[in-house]
C-alpha cells in the first residue's frame, strides 16, 4: 500500500496508484500559449480569437470546444474564454475576458391621443445618446413627445466606441368620442336609477361623488336638476369626459285627484312585441315618455287619446311608461317581450 516514485533517463516520473503505475511525462521545452484578438466588442457583433504557441489546441465549451487555433465568438455579455495548447509533452493555457458593450433599446408607450396627448420615450444601454432631428437632436436619454401624426423617431447611442441605432414609431390613437349614451335624463324621485357607460374607456371617475365604477347609481335626491361628470381613460392614456344632466321630478301613481276628464287609461297589449295601443277618454293631447331600467329616456312622443306606438326599435325589457296631460301624470309598467 506504500506509494513508490521513480525517474527514467528522460526525466519522466513514475508512481504507483494502487495496482497501477502512472507516468508523468517530462516537458523539456515549456510552451507559452497566447490568445490574440480584441477583448471589447459591440453588442450583436462577433469577433475572431487566435491561439498560438502550441501544436494542438482545445477551446473551452463556451467557445464551441473546437480543436483549432482559431474560433469565432459572439457573446451576449461579458465572457471568459480559455484555450489549452499541447506541444509534445508540454501543456499550457491562456484566457481572455471579452467585454460586450450592450445594444441600446427604446422603452415607452408608442402611442398618443390625437387630441394632443404626449408620451415619454427612454433610451437604455448606452453612455451617450442623440435623438433624430424631428426631436430636436437632443442628447438626453429621455424625451417627451406630442406628435400630431404618426411619426418615426431614431435614437443613436454610443458606448466604448460602439455606435448603435434604434427606431420607434409613435402612432396616433383613436380618441374616446363619448362615454354616456345621452347627456339628458329625466327620472322619478322614487326608485333606484343608474347610468351605464359605453365606448373604449376602461377606467372611470364620477364627480362630484369621486366614484370609480363603470355604472353609477344616482343618489336619491329631492326634485331638481343635478349634474354629474364622468371622466374615462383608456389603456393608452386617452382621456375624455361626459356630463349627465339629471332632472328629478315627482311621478304620481295614477291620475291626480283634480282630474275631471280622465276616468281611465288603457295600454295594451302588455307585454307587447311591436305595437302598443293607448286609449283614454280625455280630449287633451298626451305626452308619452318611456324610460329604461337605468332611467334613460328612450322614447318621447305627443299622441292623441287613441293612438298606437311602434316599439320595434326598443330592446326587450321592463320600461316605465309616463303619460302626461294638463290634468296630471301617471306611470305604468310596460314589458317588451318577443
Amino acid at each position: 500500500g506504500q506509494e513508490r516514485l521513480a525517474l527514467d533517463t528522460n526525466k519522466n516520473l513514475y508512481f504507483t496508484d494502487g495496482n497501477r503505475i502512472r507516468k508523468v511525462s517530462y516537458c523539456n521545452n515549456p510552451i507559452t500559449i497566447n490568445i490574440s484578438g480584441t477583448n471589447n466588442i459591440c453588442g450583436g457583433n462577433s469577433t475572431v480569437l487566435i491561439a498560438n504557441g502550441a501544436t494542438t489546441y482545445t477551446w473551452s465549451s463556451n467557445a464551441g470546444s473546437l480543436n483549432t487555433n482559431t474560433v469565432v465568438v459572439n457573446p451576449a455579455n461579458t465572457t471568459i474564454y480559455t484555450v489549452t495548447g499541447v506541444n509534445g509533452n508540454c501543456i499550457s493555457n491562456d484566457t481572455i475576458t471579452m467585454t460586450v458593450n450592450p445594444v441600446i433599446n427604446i422603452s415607452g408607450i408608442p402611442s398618443v391621443c390625437v387630441s394632443g396627448g404626449s408620451t415619454i420615450l427612454t433610451g437604455n444601454g448606452a453612455t451617450t445618446y442623440t435623438w433624430s432631428l424631428n426631436v430636436g437632436g437632443v442628447t438626453t436619454n429621455s424625451v417627451s413627445l406630442s406628435p400630431t401624426v404618426t411619426t418615426t423617431y431614431t435614437l443613436s447611442g454610443e458606448t466604448g466606441g460602439c455606435v448603435t441605432t434604434q427606431t420607434i414609431a409613435v402612432n396616433i390613437s383613436t380618441p374616446i368620442n363619448s362615454i354616456l349614451p345621452s347627456n339628458d335624463y329625466t327620472i322619478c324621485n322614487v326608485g333606484n336609477y343608474s347610468l351605464s357607460t359605453m365606448g373604449t374607456a376602461n377606467s372611470f371617475t364620477w364627480m362630484p361623488s369621486n366614484l370609480h365604477t363603470p355604472t353609477f347609481l344616482i343618489p336619491n335626491t329631492s326634485n331638481g336638476v343635478f349634474t354629474y361628470t364622468v371622466t374615462g381613460t383608456d389603456s393608452l392614456g386617452c382621456i375624455n369626459s361626459d356630463t349627465a344632466r339629471i332632472t328629478v321630478q315627482t311621478c304620481a301613481i295614477g291620475i291626480s285627484s283634480n282630474s275631471n276628464n280622465i276616468n281611465s287609461i288603457s295600454i295594451f297589449p302588455n307585454p307587447t312585441s311591436n305595437q302598443l295601443f293607448i286609449e283614454t277618454n280625455t280630449t287633451d293631447k298626451l305626452i308619452i315618455d318611456l324610460y329604461d331600467v337605468n332611467g334613460r329616456n328612450v322614447f318621447s312622443q305627443n299622441v292623441n287619446n287613441k293612438s298606437n306606438i311602434d316599439v320595434t326599435s326598443l330592446n326587450d325589457g321592463i320600461y316605465t311608461l309616463t303619460i302626461k296631460t294638463s290634468e296630471g301624470i301617471t306611470n305604468k309598467k310596460l314589458v317588451i317581450l318577443r
